[in-house]
């Protein structure tokens, strides 16, 4: 997955995370259980237009109907309510909410395949994108995306390749949740914000269930800008320990909860603003919605 990041108005941030390669693999056997390129295939949107998109036989867009988990409409769109995030994750196969019929002018496509692999892009929603999408917070104005993979599995080698956004507010992410749909546990490959004093830093970690141990999160000093290049992300997840890498060299290691003994899946995704937005962050390209909604953490 690589994460590159352009801005196209003096007014707001244009977020584009580029996703380049991402496989996983059986430690068992050596089956490839999901391999994905970003090439993209060609799909037929619900307007009848076609496009070459991520493949939507291996990854669902939003988080799957009817979760509940932390926060979700039960036809599609959504953000993570407890990070204060400033994004609604859509794409124009969602047509309706609430039972609200979306146009197709206003679907925003957070999604671009190029030669070189996949951009997820965050951008502006206009008024009539947020009350279509029926989005209510005033700081919630960014469309983006989100990748899911339809898989689960239970233990296994993961490997992604990218290179992280260096825009001001950005947040990707690449991390594993239960298929149960319960929380925790939760498996975070990484969280990055290449920009401003995280710009040479990693988070990443695991939050097990509160009886069996304290979360190991944390950010990690990698002395590498990593929105400057491309670099792999991995995760060995075994039955008895769990092992982060970047770029093959050892994070963290830990031994597996047993509440990590169960079918996980993958999520890729950009999320905007949010609880850790750094005290640097220059609130004069935000919109005044924006500056009310963020919550600064000291000592980031």
């Amino acid at each position: 997955m690589n994460f590159s990041y352009f801005t196209k108005s003096p007014a707001f941030p244009r977020l584009y995370p580029f996703l380049f390669l991402f496989s996983f693999l059986s430690p068992l056997c050596g089956e490839i259980i999901l391999e994905d390129n970003f090439q993209g295939t060609v799909v037929t949107f619900p307007d009848g237009r076609t496009k070459r998109y991520p493949d939507p036989r291996i990854w669902a867009f939003t988080f799957l109907p009817g979760i509940k988990w932390p926060d979700s409409y039960g036809d599609g769109t959504n953000w993570l309510q407890g990070n204060d995030e400033c994004q609604t994750y859509v794409t124009p196969f969602l047509t309706q909410i609430r039972g609200r019929h979306i146009p197709s002018h206003l679907r925003y496509d957070p999604f671009e395949i190029t030669k070189d692999g996949l951009y997820i892009k965050a951008d502006v929603l206009s008024k009539e994108q947020r009350e279509v999408y029926q989005v209510e917070a005033p700081y919630r104005i960014f469309g983006s995306g989100m990748l899911l993979s339809r898989k689960a599995f239970t233990y296994g080698r993961v490997r992604l390749v990218a290179k992280l956004p260096s825009t001001k507010g950005s947040w990707p992410a690449f991390w594993l949740l239960p298929a149960s749909f319960e929380w925790p546990p939760e498996i975070d490959v990484f969280e990055g914000m290449a920009w401003g004093c995280r710009t040479n830093q990693i988070h990443s970690g695991i939050i097990p269930k509160k009886t069996e141990s304290k979360p190991t999160g944390k950010w990690y000093k990698v002395h590498k800008d990593l929105s400057k290049d491309f670099h792999e992300y991995g995760l060995d997840w075994e039955s008895t320990q769990i092992i982060c890498y970047l770029d093959g060299q050892e994070l963290w290691k830990v031994s597996t909860p047993s509440s990590m003994h169960q079918n996980m899946y993958l999520i890729i995704n950009l999320a905007v603003g949010g609880k850790w937005y750094l005290m640097s962050v220059e609130l004069s390209l935000l919109t005044e919605g924006i500056r009310q909604g963020l919550k600064k953490e000291p000592n980031i």
